[in-house]
């Protein structure tokens, strides 16, 4: 069941430092993601749709074992 509890996670200044960095900055959601992260989440989605994984396309992907 989900709560509306808070819970506090404290960083150490490695991460706050990379959060600094980023802090003014605002990207575009396709610019913050890799060819590999679409193409296993196009993976994911045809296979739960039902496509086979011989596919031409789920094929194609270049995945060794899907």
């Amino acid at each position: 069941m989900k709560t509306n509890d808070r819970l506090p996670i404290n960083l150490n200044s490695f991460a706050k430092a990379i959060l600094g960095k980023y802090k003014d900055e605002t990207f575009p959601k396709y610019e913050m993601i890799g060819t590999h992260a679409g193409r296993r989440t196009f993976i994911c989605f045809a296979l739960s749709s039902g496509i086979p994984p011989q596919a031409d396309d789920v094929a194609r992907t270049g995945c060794g074992q899907v």
